[in-house]
């Protein structure tokens, strides 16, 4: 577990980073609507995916300006950045902790 970033779906931009604490799964549809329900209020009768999981992020920090990665090619849910976007994920990092706090 640990740091991961945010990206928005689409928009090859990470938007923030969070503490990745815990990894729950696979659900089944029961333990995946009793998460649902509990913080959304909506209710599924579908799985969304084969094997779906919750994870659990804690210590959210959002950036004040969304940082461009170069996405690679076949990467759906984990991407390890280059260290050019690294740097750039670090400084936007820093820039909102002082900006949080």
């Amino acid at each position: 577990m640990g740091t991961i970033g945010i990206i928005a779906s689409g928009t090859k931009k990470v938007i923030g980073i969070a503490n990745l604490t815990s990894v729950i799964g696979p659900l089944s549809i029961k333990a995946y609507n009793e998460y649902v329900t509990e913080r959304l209020g909506t209710v599924k009768t579908v799985l969304p995916y084969r094997k779906t999981y919750a994870w659990k992020l804690e210590q959210p920090v959002l950036f004040k300006e969304p940082v461009s990665y170069e996405h690679p090619n076949g990467a759906v849910i984990w991407v390890s950045f280059k260290n050019k976007d690294m740097e750039a994920v670090n400084n936007q990092i820093k820039l909102s902790i002082v900006q949080n706090d």
